[in-house]
């Protein structure tokens, strides 16, 4: 689905308003933080434990790791890539995540590092997602994927420069043609926008971005990209609206077939990434 030239819409929206100052956070001392720790243990709370990016847990014997791409998706799957592989996977319903209550915002996003039980890993059974396993066990927390190497694996997951995102043209495609020989996820660098519509007669979220020499409309279903779009009221973000809106600036999108709808799978993009 395509419209006009996309330099239309990619320049940043004014906000409006005055720019917020944020200070700088400063991390408390040894000492502050045993009186911290002290004080909860006086009130009968826990201390809160919380990852820190860069230190994983050590993997247990007979269990794959995976680094998360996308937050669960309203169709219930997780975009991950397997650590020891750098392949894209995606996870399908996962009954459960131990420690997920110690990651920022207590949910699980974008670098946290996952440990499946191989045995729970179910075989590939959809063609129109190749990728796709059903987990039948829960996956626990090793971490968080620390920044550097973040890096280096999105860069080595980017998808070539290829005339049509995904294998196919258009919006969706016939799922009675898809064979299972096309994947169906991708992690692309925009080179125009990305702008994030939501729409009046449905409040539906959409995002527009050029691609190579494609013009892109796809429905944005990350939940973080549609929660910042009600928040501002506004009907469209771009430019430094929306990294604003964000709190980052947006450098990478993951990209997927999602499941059929009237016999068309539609593709979907269910996460904007920072660069780490």
């Amino acid at each position: 689905m395509t419209s006009g030239p996309l330099d239309e819409v990619a320049p940043a929206i004014p906000d409006g308003g005055e720019t917020a100052v944020v200070e700088p956070a400063t991390r408390p001392g040894r000492r502050a933080r045993g009186r911290h720790a002290r004080g909860r243990r006086a009130r009968g709370q826990q201390p809160v434990a919380t990852f820190r990016p860069g230190r994983l847990a050590r993997l247990a014997a007979g269990a794959r790791r995976f680094v998360v791409l996308s937050a669960p998706s309203p169709e219930g799957d997780v975009v991950v890539v397997d650590l020891a592989t750098s392949v894209l996977a995606r996870l399908e319903g996962l009954p459960g995540i131990v420690g997920a209550a110690q990651l920022p915002g207590g949910a699980l996003g974008p670098f946290a590092v996952l440990d499946v039980p191989s045995a729970a890993l179910g075989p590939p059974n959809d063609p129109a997602r190749p990728e796709s396993h059903r987990v039948t066990a829960p996956a626990s927390v090793a971490g968080i994927l620390g920044r550097r190497r973040a890096r280096r694996l999105l860069r080595t997951l980017l998808a070539p420069p290829e005339p049509q995102l995904l294998g196919f043209a258009g919006p969706s495609w016939p799922y009675w043609e898809l064979r299972g020989d096309r994947p169906s996820v991708a992690v692309v660098a925009p080179t125009r926008g990305p702008v994030v519509y939501r729409r009046a007669e449905d409040d539906a979220v959409w995002i527009r971005f050029g691609w190579h020499r494609t013009d892109n409309w796809l429905p944005m279903t990350d939940p973080v990209v549609t929660d910042a779009v009600m928040a501002s009221g506004r009907t469209r973000l771009g430019g430094r609206a929306l990294a604003a809106a964000l709190g980052f600036r947006p450098s990478y999108l993951v990209v997927v077939v999602g499941r059929p709808q009237e016999g068309y799978c539609p593709k979907l993009v269910v996460a904007i990434l920072p660069r780490p």
